[in-house]
């Protein structure tokens, strides 16, 4: 900042950021000039620091009203869309991680399904309680029995094994293994299908061997 002194008046030069400030106090504005009257001069030069100040923080305060009023809070519309937004993003994820589960709960059940059967194999060619072991996949369960058939088996010696209610099973539900040879009853494909039309095939071939 340059101060002279012209015709009883201090000339000061504003630098670029305060080139309009409001008059104060006999302080003239023209253009990036400010005068003041030459008795706050060399010997009060702090009444010119004084006034300069007190006119920047009058222009500043002017320039930044509007500013201050728009941040004070936030308009229903925003609220709004920021729940909107908060909705759409959980939504979402929800339908993500379903999916993500449904497929989780058909390969465990699959799994499930393919070593009972294994198990069942291994029980009867080990002629354990010298009789027949056999499989049962229904809605919401999984069983390994005992005996030549379902219907007969000795219920006190089954395993029963939880299918998720989402999951339904089509197909060969019921494969009982022979003794000595571990050959199946029955051989093919159960079918397992999720609520989205995810499906898992596991399929028992005639000795015993399993594939899914």
């Amino acid at each position: 900042m340059q101060i002279e002194t012209r015709e009883k008046l201090q000339k000061i030069v504003i630098p670029a950021p305060f080139l309009v400030i409001p008059a104060k106090a006999g302080i003239q504005i023209q253009n990036s000039w400010i005068w003041i009257p030459d008795q706050v001069g060399d010997d009060n030069s702090w009444t010119v620091w004084r006034r300069l100040n007190q006119a920047r923080d009058d222009m500043q305060s002017v320039c930044c009203t509007g500013a201050k009023r728009d941040s004070q809070g936030v308009t229903l519309i925003e609220i709004l869309l920021s729940i909107s937004l908060i909705a759409i993003v959980s939504s979402l994820g929800l339908a993500i991680a379903h999916v993500y589960q449904t497929r989780n709960d058909l390969d465990l059940t699959a799994t499930g399904i393919a070593q009972t059967l294994r198990r069942a194999h291994a029980l009867t060619k080990a002629i354990d309680g010298d009789s027949q072991w056999g499989v049962k996949i229904q809605s919401g369960t999984l069983t390994l029995f005992k005996g030549t058939s379902y219907a007969t088996r000795s219920a006190s010696s089954d395993e029963i094994y939880t299918i998720p209610s989402t999951i339904v099973p089509s197909g060969t539900t019921e494969f009982v293994f022979a003794r000595f040879t571990g050959e199946s009853s029955a051989t093919g494909t159960v079918t397992i299908t999720g609520i989205n039309n995810d499906q898992r095939n596991i399929t028992l071939h005639e000795k015993g061997r399993v594939e899914y």
